[in-house]
Order: structure tokens, then sequence, then C-alpha cells
């Protein structure tokens, strides 16, 4: 079943694996940041995207079994585009 719908989603989206796991990452910080109604800086959007981003690859590697090093791999396209957002965030970079 997660095979399935991570297929899906991935099917759904543009763009190259890398590219899309950089965009579920955004999406989930935004969401997040949403929901607990925080500015981007916040620290609980940035710790959901990394727990999110760690429960997927484990379920990758534990499900699909998929290597370890691609999971790596995935877990940092995941979490890059977030972490830029919150640091630039942080150093008063994006006033948002």
């Amino acid at each position: 079943m997660y095979a399935a719908i991570k297929t899906a989603v991935l099917n759904f989206l543009p763009g190259t694996p890398d590219a899309d796991q950089t965009l579920l990452g955004v999406v989930v910080l935004v969401v997040a940041l949403a929901v607990v109604r925080q500015p981007l800086g916040s620290l609980a959007g940035i710790a959901t995207v990394i727990l999110v981003g760690l429960l997927q690859e484990v379920a990758d590697v534990v499900l699909l079994g998929q290597m370890a090093n691609s999971a790596a791999h995935d877990l940092v396209m995941f979490t890059i585009a977030p972490l830029v957002l919150f640091v630039a965030a942080r150093c008063r970079l994006l006033r948002v």
C-alpha cells in the first residue's frame, strides 16, 4: 500500500525524482507552518520536515527494501530547500 501511494504521488508531480523530493519537502514545511500558525523561521516547521523525511526514508528502507545510501540521498533532497528557507528566515534574509 505504501509503495502504491508513493508511486502515485511521485507520478503526479512533474520533474525528476530529486526535484519531486525537494518539492515535497517544501510542501510539508508550508503545511506544517500553516497548521501551527508560525513564521518561516519557526523550529516547529523545520522539525516537522526532518521528522517526516526520516519517517519516509525509514519506510522506504524497511517496506520497499531501498538501500540506505539511496535513502540518505533522498533525505538530503527532501530537507535541503526547507533548510535553506529556514536558515534564510532565521538570518533575517527573508521577511515573511
